[in-house]
């Protein structure tokens, strides 16, 4: 990494000089990590809650409506 003489201050932002990028960018990408297995069950349980609410509360509203209506209606 290049001395703080080549570092340039951009609005509260540190950036290196367009050499140093250079320099950067000319490297390989390292490789990529493999993905973690996710073992944790609390989001799927979160989700299976999540849809429960929202089909008894869709009932719900559906039953109001339907008893909305009929008492429109008669």
């Amino acid at each position: 990494m290049p001395g703080d003489d080549e570092l340039v201050d951009y609005s509260r932002g540190t950036f290196c000089s367009q050499e140093h990028a250079a320099l950067w960018l000319a490297k390989p990408l390292p490789e990529p990590e493999p993905p973690e297995l996710v073992t944790d069950k609390s989001g799927l349980l979160f989700w299976i809650g999540f849809w429960a609410v929202m089909v008894v509360t869709g009932g719900a509203a559906l039953v109001g409506l339907w008893t909305i209506v009929r008492w429109i209606l008669h």
